[in-house]
């Protein structure tokens, strides 16, 4: 047996190997929340209400076999793969009954898994960022409880009474990419242009973008997570709207394989072109990032109004 001095060796080489081996590799962690009491010009609590999402990329997952489903670019581009774990919350505008409510939005909640990379090229001054998900639509995603939860711990908050008529559980399979081109890239100004699709049997949709940002911002196309290398500290501004040209929602029409819904919003009732907007700010402090704003989109379906909702992220390099 080896002594005790022997094994205090073998455990500080393991120690200084780890630690050594973890400065070598870039990892991020991400956690972003939506809800839609944080538009603090209107609060409501009705269709998007509230969203969490969790992400972890890091260099070793560039070798998973995974990765031939996603867009690569050019094989010069700077890459990083990671996975992410995402819930979704939809209701109508009355919580409180317990009836169907066959005019409005009807609950859903999906939960999704993906695996996403992002691939950026600085000699073009483009950005591909790619994601494969699987998940649930319905009971499984946890929608109920989880907004039940929040409720619990908000002031003058009361259970929601109407998930028993929520859309029915459902596979989702999802597909995105999304292309940025930066027209303009300064160290104060940046300006790109952008369009995503997404396909599956969650949504199908085309949506093309204008986003514009200023402050302290030159190498969003020189690392693949757009942080500053010649400081420690970073701070802008930034907007964008765009236009969402749907095709398919299982949110609003139920999921491809379970059809068996008490209310959806018929193809007649659904709005195909939606626009929408965002404002925000995004602050890099070292190894930590913070990113907070607001989310505008226009109505979903004919007797739907108008939404908005704040999200707040913050992540940490490693």
């Amino acid at each position: 047996m080896p002594s005790k001095k022997i094994k205090i060796a073998i455990f500080i080489q393991f120690f200084l190997c780890a630690f050594h081996i973890g400065k070598a590799q870039q990892a991020v962690l991400s956690l972003g929340f939506e809800n839609d009491i944080l538009n603090l010009s209107h609060q409501t609590d009705r269709y998007f209400t509230n969203g969490f999402n969790i992400q972890y990329y890091h260099q070793s997952f560039s070798q998973s076999f995974l990765n031939k489903i996603l867009v690569k670019g050019n094989q010069n581009n700077l890459r990083m793969t990671g996975f992410s774990a995402e819930q979704k919350i939809y209701t109508p505008k009355d919580l409180h009954t317990s009836e169907l409510q066959n005019f409005d939005r009807p609950y859903a909640s999906t939960l999704l898994v993906s695996i996403n990379q992002i691939s950026v090229s600085d000699a073009h001054n483009y950005r591909i960022t790619s994601s494969a998900g699987i998940g649930v639509l319905g009971t499984y995603a946890g929608g109920e409880f989880f907004q039940n939860f929040i409720h619990s711990l908000t002031v003058n908050s009361e259970n929601v009474n109407g998930w028993n008529h929520q859309i029915k559980n459902d596979l989702l399979l999802d597909y995105q990419i999304k292309f940025e081109k930066g027209l303009i890239n300064t160290n104060f100004l940046q300006f790109n242009l952008a369009g995503k699709t997404q396909l599956g049997t969650l949504q199908n949709s085309l949506s093309p973008e204008v986003f514009l940002a200023v402050g302290t911002l030159n190498d969003y196309f020189k690392n693949v997570f757009g942080r500053p290398s010649k400081r420690n500290f970073s701070v802008f501004v930034y907007a964008s709207a765009g236009t969402d040209l749907l095709l398919y929602d299982a949110t609003l029409q139920g999921g491809v394989f379970n059809q068996q819904n008490e209310h959806i919003v018929s193809r007649s009732e659904l709005n195909r072109i939606r626009l929408n907007q965002s404002i925000g700010i995004r602050i890099d402090y070292r190894r930590i990032r913070l990113e907070t704003g607001r989310i505008w989109q226009a109505n979903e379906f004919k007797t739907a109004e108008n939404h908005a909702w704040g999200f707040v992220k913050m992540s940490w390099f490693f």
